[in-house]
C-alpha cells in the first residue's frame, strides 16, 4: 500500500509525498495529474485523479529524502502561521512551528526531525516577509498616536469602513478590529 501525504510547494500548491519521496507536477489532462519524482535523474512517475493516487510506475534510484520533506513541511507551517497571526513575533512563530512538526512526527523519529529543522536565522526573513505581505506595518508615528487628535471629519466611501481626512489632507482608514480602536493606517 502506498502512503500519500500532501504538502505545500514553494508557490503554495499541493504536491504529493508518496512513500517518503517528493513528486513534482509534470502535466495534467482533465482531472488527471501526472507527477514525476523531484530528484534529478529519477524516472519514477505517478498519476493522481481527484487527489487519489491511481498509479505509480518505475523504481526510485535513490533513497527517500526525509530531511527535504521535513524542511518543506516546516516552511509551509511557518508561512501559514505568519499569514494568519499578525501579533505573533517571528521568533514565536518559528518556535511554535518547530514544536508542531516535532509533535506530529512518530515517537521514534522525533530526535531526527528536530535535528534537521532549519535554524531561526535562516527562516526569519521568510516569516517576516510573509507577515508583511499579509499585514502591512503601521508607520511609527501613526502606530503610537491617538488618531482623535488628527481627525477633522469622517467619510464613508462606498463601504462600511471609516475614513478620515487629516490636517495635511491625507486620507486614512480608522482601524477598529482586533482591539486597535483609535489607530490609523495612513495611505
Amino acid at each position: 500500500m502506498n502512503e500519500v501525504k500532501w504538502i505545500a510547494s514553494q508557490r503554495g500548491n499541493s504536491i504529493p509525498v508518496i512513500n517518503g519521496y517528493i513528486f513534482k507536477k509534470n502535466r495534467s489532462i482533465g482531472d488527471k495529474i501526472f507527477w514525476r519524482c523531484d530528484e534529478k535523474g529519477c524516472k519514477t512517475n505517478a498519476v493522481t485523479k481527484c487527489g487519489q493516487l491511481t498509479s505509480l510506475t518505475g523504481g526510485h534510484n535513490h533513497s527517500a529524502n526525509t530531511t527535504k520533506v521535513v524542511k518543506r513541511e516546516f516552511k509551509a507551517k511557518a508561512k501559514l502561521m505568519a499569514a494568519t497571526e499578525p501579533f505573533t513575533t517571528a521568533q514565536n512563530i518559528y518556535n511554535e512551528a518547530c514544536s508542531r512538526i516535532i509533535n506530529e512526527a512518530e515517537e521514534n523519529m522525533r530526535a531526527e526531525v528536530a535535528a534537521v529543522l532549519p535554524a531561526f536565522s535562516s527562516t526569519k526573513t521568510t516569516i517576516s516577509r510573509k507577515k508583511k505581505e499579509n499585514f502591512p506595518t503601521l508607520l511609527p508615528f501613526v502606530r503610537d498616536t491617538d488618531c482623535s487628535a488628527f481627525m477633522i471629519e469622517k467619510y464613508r466611501i462606498g463601504t462600511s469602513r471609516n475614513f478620515d481626512r487629516r490636517p495635511n489632507g491625507k486620507l486614512g482608514e480608522m482601524i477598529s478590529s482586533n482591539g486597535m480602536s483609535g489607530k490609523r493606517l495612513v495611505f
